[in-house]
């Protein structure tokens, strides 16, 4: 696993807002989309737009090093499992909300 510390450039304050919001995500075993990141993110928004956020997901050296993507789906390294998991609890809240839907008709 490349070193975070192998760039010589200190990552920017976007680049931190983006871990930081990964990292807590994770906590809560929940990978995000780069649209949920940009919810999410703790930064202030006004001064970063959407696409320059995908632009540093996809182009930066430190957060190539930190996270990895799968199916649209970022997460921190190693921990890939991370999106078989969302696909499996996506599933079954479909599968719920299709009850609950035919509950509430009657």
């Amino acid at each position: 696993m490349p070193s975070l510390t192998a760039s010589k450039i200190p990552p920017s304050d976007l680049e931190k807002a983006i871990i930081s919001t990964l990292l807590y995500y994770d906590l809560l075993d929940c990978p995000l989309t780069a649209l949920e990141i940009f919810k999410y993110l703790s930064y202030q928004k006004n001064n970063v737009s959407f696409f320059r956020l995908r632009e540093n997901l996809k182009q930066s050296v430190f957060l190539n090093a930190a996270c990895e993507s799968d199916q649209g789906l970022y997460f921190l390294k190693d921990r890939g499992k991370l999106v078989n998991q969302r696909e499996k609890k996506l599933k079954i809240s479909q599968i719920k909300w299709k009850r609950l839907m035919m509950l509430a008709a009657r």
